[in-house]
C-alpha cells in the first residue's frame, strides 16, 4: 500500500516525490546548485558524469534518481562500487532511507550465497527488487543475469576513478564493464 501511494505521488507530484526522497536520505539539508543541476540532467534522461569533491553528495544524487525511477517507471537500478565494505555501508543506509517508500535494495557480491543470488535475480525479474549494489567483478561475471529480465534502466559506476586502475593491470573487471 505505501508503495502504491508513492507511485501515485510520482505521477502527480514528481517534485514532491524528489523532495521526500532527498529528505529521507539527508534530512532537511538543501541541495547544492551543482546537485540540483545533476538531478535535472538525470531526470531529463541525460547520461551524466558527475565530478565533485568527496562528501559533496554524488552518491545521494544517483540514489535519489534510482528511487524516483523505481516509483515512476518500475525500472531497476544497478550501483557498482569498488569495495564490499562500501556496498555494505551504502546498503544499510539505503534500506533504512528507502524502505518507507516500498523500495527494495539488495546486495550481490562474491560473498552472496547461492540462495541470495537466486532471490535477488528473481526479484529483478518480478519487480520486487529495485536497486542492486554490486562490484565490477560480480557484474562482469553475471552481466547476462542482470540483463535477462530487461528491467535495469539505470547503471551507476560510483567511485569511477577506480576505472583507471584497469589500465594499470589492476581491477580488469572495470575494463570489461
Amino acid at each position: 500500500p505505501r508503495r502504491a501511494q508513492w507511485e501515485e505521488t510520482a505521477r502527480r507530484d514528481p517534485d514532491g516525490l524528489e523532495a521526500a526522497i532527498v529528505k529521507a536520505i539527508i534530512g532537511d539539508r538543501p541541495l547544492h546548485p551543482a546537485q540540483r543541476e545533476i538531478l535535472d540532467r538525470l531526470r531529463a534522461g541525460k547520461s551524466t558524469f558527475a565530478v565533485m569533491a568527496t562528501g559533496r553528495g554524488k552518491s545521494l544524487l544517483f540514489q535519489v534518481h534510482a528511487a524516483e525511477r523505481a516509483l515512476r517507471e518500475g525500472t531497476a537500478s544497478l550501483f557498482v562500487y569498488p569495495l564490499r565494505a562500501l556496498i555494505a555501508d551504502q546498503a544499510f543506509h539505503l534500506n533504512e532511507a528507502l524502505e518507507p517508500f516500498g523500495i527494495a535494495v539488495a546486495v550481490l557480491t562474491g560473498e552472496s550465497t547461492p540462495e541470495e543470488r537466486r532471490q535477488t535475480f528473481a526479484g529483478l525479474a518480478d519487480g520486487s527488487v529495485d536497486i542492486v549494489l554490486t562490484t565490477p567483478e560480480f557484474l562482469g561475471y553475471h552481466a547476462g543475469e542482470f540483463a535477462r529480465p530487461g528491467r535495469v534502466g539505470f547503471v551507476v559506476v560510483d567511485e569511477a576513478h577506480h576505472i583507471g586502475l584497469a589500465r594499470a593491470g589492476q581491477r580488469p573487471a572495470y575494463a570489461a564493464i
